[in-house]
């Protein structure tokens, strides 16, 4: 039947993979899980199920945002209760050495960091705190106090940091451009966001952030939903 013929093609894919991940890495160990049902459904509740510490899956951004919005993609970063790892194309690390943290104003951001230094202590990454500037001096000031604290906390937590305010001179874009082109500049592994969802929309509907992001970056993008 159909239904078998797709479990041995879904099963030699498995082999392939397999194969292929024990060729580069000696001791992992692979599990494999074949689940019927909805895609993005079935792949957050594998992932509460077997307690995981984050999904990854793969973006097929390439026609702007239609393309990722309504796709399994964007349903499992908005519906998961761990971090999601978007890839796009294969990543030339295996390791997080550089990892893009943009702060902002949102209480969220502790979130962000508290997840930025479990993934510092665990590859021993140096984390690049970028915050873009703009607006009066009460704005400014408050973004640069954000930037002093989320660097003592790191600090305190014995991670390496850089830190950088991306401004109108050496950043002219808005503030997902010039999250990916700091990305670049540096040759990050990963940048880690905050999926804040915008209101009055769907709950499919990701942050413009997010979405820029996403469908902008080489880099992979870890997605955080903000939790209550």
């Amino acid at each position: 039947s159909n239904k078998e013929l797709m479990h041995v093609g879904i099963h030699s894919k498995m082999d392939e993979i397999e194969v292929e991940l024990k060729k580069q890495y000696a001791s992992i160990v692979v599990n494999r899980l074949i689940k019927e049902g909805r895609p993005h459904k079935v792949i957050v509740e594998t992932a509460d199920e077997l307690n995981c510490d984050s999904i990854v899956i793969g973006s097929n951004g390439e026609a702007g945002l239609e393309k990722i919005v309504g796709s399994t993609a964007s349903r499992v970063i908005t519906g998961a209760n761990v971090p999601v790892i978007v890839v796009k194309s294969s990543p030339k690390r295996s390791n997080y050495n550089k990892v893009v943290l943009p702060i902002d104003l949102t209480k969220e951001t502790k979130q962000k960091v508290n997840m930025a230094i479990h993934l510092a202590q665990k590859f021993n990454s140096e984390i690049h705190v970028i915050a873009e500037i703009e607006g009066d001096a009460f704005l400014r000031n408050k973004i640069n106090a954000n930037m002093r604290q989320v660097e003592s906390i790191l600090t305190k937590n014995n991670v390496k940091w850089v830190s950088k305010i991306t401004d109108e001179k050496n950043f002219p874009g808005n503030i997902g451009d010039d999250t990916i082109k700091y990305s670049n500049d540096v040759d990050a592994d990963l940048i880690m966001i905050m999926t804040q969802q915008e209101t009055g929309f769907t709950e499919l509907f990701l942050g413009s952030y997010a979405q820029q992001i996403i469908n902008g970056s080489n880099v992979p993008v870890m997605c955080i939903n903000p939790k209550e």
